[in-house]
């Protein structure tokens, strides 16, 4: 018996002419209302009028490595070319598990093809701070 997650769109950019898109996925919480949890990216390319999946990163595979727990919280660029996109990541403060935890936000540089960052762009003041560069569109 196979279950069906009911998955919801948190974020969505398009490159490439709107032929590539990066997309960021979060299930609803188990137990708890109006609350999600972030489910996954996905990277498609469209040829032939059909979207095509070309790399998804699990929340498990996004965390795999990280002494403390992370997830995607927003997007804002996708190079198809490289294979990087900017993505905006919450990050908590304490190892893995900690009753209470602050949770730090960050702009980063992120290899989809390998699920690596290269780069730590910039804090964010906020859980919703926009990407503040005016060197990608």
């Amino acid at each position: 018996m196979s279950t069906t997650i009911d998955l919801r769109l948190f974020g969505i950019v398009f490159a490439g002419a709107g032929e590539q898109r990066l997309s960021l996925f979060y299930a609803p919480h188990r137990g708890v209302a109006d609350a999600y949890d972030f489910h996954s990216l996905a990277w498609e390319y469209r040829e032939n009028r059909e979207w095509h999946m070309r790399r998804v990163i699990t929340a498990a595979e996004f965390e795999n490595g990280a002494e403390r727990r992370r997830w995607v919280n927003g997007l804002h660029y996708l190079d198809p070319a490289s294979g990087q996109a900017v993505i905006r990541v919450a990050e908590a403060e304490r190892l893995q598990p900690a009753p209470q935890v602050r949770l730090y936000y960050s702009w980063r540089s992120w290899d989809l093809l390998n699920n690596r960052e290269l780069e730590k762009l910039q804090l964010c003041a906020r859980p919703d701070a926009e990407y503040e560069d005016s060197q990608t569109p």
